[in-house]
């Protein structure tokens, strides 16, 4: 997961619009090695600036990686905890599985 945050944070960090509202970031499971998010401070660090004044919604969508990842709700549990501050300045945070769509 850290891998991801390194890669995603620079991104964040270069979006300059003040009318962004809702973001929805998809990312991986962890895997069961990891025993929690390490980095996640990096991410609400730059969604508290200023240019995201306008974030309402923080949306989470993790692929599922079978058997070698955490459960959806012990990541949640994560997710909620580490962007406690998010949330005290009225930015939902949602978290849910990716499910890929099937051609019809």
């Amino acid at each position: 997961m850290g891998d991801h945050i390194n890669v995603l944070v620079p991104i964040l960090d270069n979006v300059r619009s003040s009318t962004l509202t809702k973001l929805c970031l998809e990312l991986w499971t962890p895997p069961i090695g990891d025993h929690r998010f390490t980095d996640l401070h990096r991410i609400e660090k730059v969604l508290q600036q200023s240019r995201f004044s306008q974030l309402t919604e923080l949306v989470f969508l993790f692929q599922p990686q079978g058997r070698a990842g955490h459960p959806v709700e012990r990541v949640e549990q994560w997710i909620r905890e580490d962007l406690s501050a998010l949330k005290e300045r009225g930015i939902s945070i949602s978290i849910g599985l990716h499910t890929p769509r099937t051609p019809e």
